[in-house]
């Protein structure tokens, strides 16, 4: 979002969240406040539905509660009458503030102000009971990292996670390793709907069905089209291919970069247009999860970075050049993906020394070293593959790069393991599963269980497999849905790991 508003405005496009639709939840936070039970309530929603609950039950901004969106500004006040409606992400009415918050995620340098208003709610001590209800600990650039930094105290948390299913009787007291020093923590799992539902039949909250949403993809086409003829470098299908494409809609994505692919003209503008299009089927074949093609994305992307290569677009032939190593590597040619990943550690080096690009050269140098040092573990040239993660995992800790620390340590737990060096292996893999569990995607959370049942098998024992298989089996099957025994997890599990989602 942060690449796309630097080309064009994307106002109109955010427009989708500037409706009047709130449905039960929000009635039931808005009655809960009216009557007393809730003092703060802190949203990443940019919509107004929360402030819309809030009035349809008699209260009025300003004199009942305060809107709160510039956060640098916030200072909370125990023992205010006034509800507080916290607003971490910006709310679209004030789009400044959406802006602002998209600029300083891409940045990575939204944590710190999350944390401080974090830190006011939790050292209220008026407050004792605080409720995560259906919150997904998923802003792991900013919310997830700063909770993980609130220190311990005497308040009760309650999280509510949704499943489908009746709440069962279990209280667990570990939030995905978030909370870890906190004494009291309940952690339920219910169909948060069904029960939002119960509570508004029993109690007659006056709880109005939810109006139409926004047509997304409308929304989207229409800001597209509104643009097409105000922007030069931009083209509407190649812009609609690209969008659909990161939703995660690869043949639509590549039904508008098609239309793109075989064009004929020799002037600029249709070459970048051809180019933009070759770069986009590329992505879809390398990022397709169902039939990822690396040939095919190779064939794509040698496409666009020849198109690069002629009309001298340095920026595009190095990301073209990213791309194409990671190719490479999938494919075993292992030669070219290393001198293209060279190339461009080379070509981002000399931003370090400028303030303004520095964060974006250490986050593309640190992830072209893991891609360079896992090919080199493919190579068997293990010490050289093991030195660069040693070198690169304190600096992506320290700069808050929670992806790329979290890949370089499965993939330096992946060279002591072809290297034979097991327990070593091993004690990485956990390491590895731990920061998974705060922070991975779905696909590497299970890689790494897999990782730690198998190597924790063959090192220590088919019981300590077992004892952790058994302790995390739980929590999996509710991330994942993996529902299968210990039994069928492979031994000496390395080529199955998906080291590229």
């Amino acid at each position: 979002m942060e690449n796309i508003n630097e080309r064009v405005s994307i106002n109109k496009l955010l427009s989708v969240f500037d409706v009047n639709n709130p449905n039960q939840n929000h009635f039931l936070v808005g009655w809960l406040a009216a009557n007393g039970y809730l003092k703060t309530i802190l949203t990443t929603n940019f919509d107004q539905n929360i402030e819309y609950s809030l009035q349809h039950f008699g209260l009025s901004k300003e004199k009942d509660f305060a809107v709160i969106t510039e956060l640098d500004n916030f200072h909370y006040i125990p023992g205010d009458p006034k509800i507080y409606v916290i607003k971490l992400h910006g709310s679209i009415d004030a789009i400044g503030t959406v802006l602002t918050t998209i600029r300083r995620i891409a940045q990575k340098q939204n944590k710190s102000r999350i944390l401080t208003v974090l830190r006011q709610i939790f050292n209220d001590s008026l407050i004792d009971t605080i409720l995560f209800a259906g919150y997904s600990f998923s802003d792991h650039f900013d919310i997830t990292p700063a909770l993980s930094d609130i220190q311990a105290s005497e308040k009760l948390l309650t999280i509510i996670k949704y499943q489908h299913a009746e709440t069962p009787d279990k209280i667990i007291t570990r939030v995905d390793g978030l909370f870890k020093d906190f004494k009291e923590i309940k952690e339920l799992y219910c169909d948060w709907d069904a029960v939002v539902a119960s509570i508004c039949k029993e109690f007659s909250i006056d709880a109005k069905q939810a109006s139409q949403s926004a047509d997304w993809e409308k929304t989207v086409r229409n800001w597209i089209y509104d643009l097409y003829d105000k922007d030069g470098y931009t083209d509407r299908n190649n812009c609609l291919g690209n969008l659909f494409l990161s939703a995660g809609f690869i043949e639509l994505g590549r039904f508008y970069a098609t239309s793109n692919i075989n064009l004929a003209g020799a002037e600029k503008n249709m070459q970048f247009r051809k180019m933009d299009a070759s770069a986009i089927m590329g992505k879809s074949y390398l990022k397709d999860p169902n039939n990822r093609n690396a040939a095919k994305a190779i064939f794509y992307y040698e496409e666009a970075l020849k198109i690069a290569e002629v009309w001298n677009q340095v920026e595009y032939i190095n990301i073209y050049k990213g791309s194409l190593a990671s190719c490479y590597t999938m494919t075993g040619d292992h030669k070219k993906g290393e001198e293209m990943c060279r190339q461009i550690i080379g070509y981002y080096e000399p931003m370090l020394l400028d303030q303004v690009k520095r964060n974006t050269a250490i986050d593309r140098i640190t992830g072209y070293k893991i891609m360079l040092a896992h090919s080199l573990t493919l190579q068997e040239r293990f010490e050289e593959a093991i030195n660069i993660y040693k070198d690169i995992l304190p600096i992506c800790d320290d700069e808050g790069l929670i992806n790329n620390a979290e890949l370089g340590t499965a993939g330096l737990g992946l060279a002591y393991a072809r290297k034979g060096d097991f327990l070593n292996a091993l004690a990485t893999f956990r390491l590895g599963y731990h920061k998974a569990k705060t922070n991975g995607t779905v696909d590497r959370l299970l890689s790494l269980f897999f990782l730690v049942c198998s190597w924790s098998r063959e090192v220590e024992g088919y019981r300590s497999g077992l004892v952790f298989f058994k302790g995390e089996i739980g929590l999996i099957n509710q991330k994942t849905g993996f529902s299968k025994s210990y039994n069928d997890i492979p031994d000496k599990l390395i080529g199955e790991y998906k080291y590229w989602l």
